[in-house]
């Protein structure tokens, strides 16, 4: 049988003080917006962030806290740092992203992967470009819309104060993006020196009480591609240390509280930790689904008959690559969030959930998907993966 969660068996995320949830409530209570079940992170002065004229949050995605303190410990960025916390569970953009956008952890938002199947259009989706998952071509927007599917309460709408996204150019339009920025004004970017420069022209623009949060994808982007550990991404590093010293500098006297942070960290993960499914097949033929959530947390929906087949086939050839848990178990044990779950949230997390030991990844490929590597991964529960830094500047 698929183990039951005890809180001692793996790291997990704390919602209950130190997550970025925890962050986003006291975002909100700043903007007298009570919309957030979540206290507040107590590293936070809701009070200060009140009174200032500026609350920027920055969030780079990918920079996680262990990066900065082996890579990073005589940055700027260091030298702001007031601690580690968690991201949510799984450490992957599309969840961590949708609370940033909502101050509600995935128990609630129900966002729980890049690849999710949406029962009510009988498919696999990807699910920030809200596409299919073979065929990666738009739904028609017309007959299915993404709000009907994702069924989101953006912060946007409730903030006190005017509100900015900044996000690149190519994804500042997208429905995901659209959807989750509802209430704000988004503001598009071309490279990192425009990045930090609209930061400063929206702080600058006039005396109004604002929010901006501003969105920078690169570093995870050069991690999935290079590798954490490699030269390129320690030279990206180097190169946002420097615009962000730039902008603490700019923003003097503005009346401003930076906050900056990540959605998750990385690990670098190889060719011989990979796990294909198609060499698998006994695995594959107990399947009803392709799998789904991430490489290093993957959704398993069973076939009804086939559940103790699946169980002892985990068990017999995978036990040393990854944790079997039972799904219903992870929502019980509160991994996913506090509190009452979305009634979206167990059909988007599949019978059994397989979370990946060291830097395993598992991999399926459908007919027409290009195979595809990457060597910086997330999704997990590796400390390296889970903690991300709190940074946080008065100007």
């Amino acid at each position: 049988m698929a183990q039951f969660i005890s809180q001692d068996l793996m790291n997990k995320p704390n919602y209950q003080d130190g997550s970025i949830v925890n962050v986003m409530s006291a975002v909100c209570q700043a903007c007298d917006a009570s919309i957030s079940p979540y206290a507040p992170h107590p590293h936070l002065s809701i009070a200060e962030l009140r009174e200032s004229k500026n609350i920027i949050l920055i969030l780079i995605d990918g920079l996680g806290y262990h990066y900065i303190k082996r890579h990073g410990a005589d940055s700027v960025i260091a030298k702001h740092l007031k601690t580690s916390m968690t991201s949510v569970f799984p450490t992957t953009t599309s969840s961590a992203i949708t609370t940033f956008a909502t101050a509600v952890a995935p128990m609630q938002h129900a966002v729980t992967g890049w690849f999710m199947h949406f029962k009510e259009l009988g498919c696999v989706t990807a699910v920030l470009p809200f596409t299919p998952r073979v065929t990666m071509q738009p739904f028609n927007s017309d007959r299915i819309q993404i709000s009907k599917v994702l069924q989101l309460n953006p912060v946007f709408t409730h903030l006190k104060r005017l509100s900015y996204v900044i996000n690149h150019k190519r994804i500042i339009d997208s429905n995901y993006s659209v959807l989750t920025t509802m209430g704000a004004e988004r503001v598009e970017y071309y490279g990192l020196s425009d990045f930090f420069g609209q930061i400063i022209n929206l702080a600058k623009m006039n005396d109004a009480k604002k929010y901006i949060h501003a969105y920078w994808a690169d570093f995870d982007a050069l991690c999935h591609v290079h590798g954490v550990d490699s030269d390129i991404v320690h030279q990206h590093f180097k190169d946002l240390d420097e615009e962000f010293s730039e902008l603490l500098s700019f923003l003097q006297g503005t009346d401003s509280v930076v906050i900056m942070t990540a959605d998750h960290g990385l690990i670098d993960s190889a060719s011989e930790t990979t796990i294909h499914l198609d060499h698998h097949p006994e695995l594959a033929e107990t399947l009803a689904l392709p799998l789904c959530g991430e490489p290093r947390v993957a959704y398993c929906y069973v076939k009804p008959n086939k559940s103790g087949a699946f169980e002892a086939y985990i068990q017999r050839h995978l036990a040393s690559q990854c944790e079997l848990y039972r799904s219903e178990d992870l929502i019980e044990a509160g991994y996913f969030g506090l509190g009452e779950p979305s009634g979206k949230l167990a059909q988007r997390i599949g019978d059994y959930t397989l979370i990946m030991n060291s830097n395993h990844v598992i991999k399926d490929c459908l007919m027409g998907e290009k195979p595809f590597a990457q060597i910086g991964v997330h999704g997990g529960l590796d400390e390296r993966e889970l903690m991300v830094p709190l940074i946080v500047a008065k100007c």
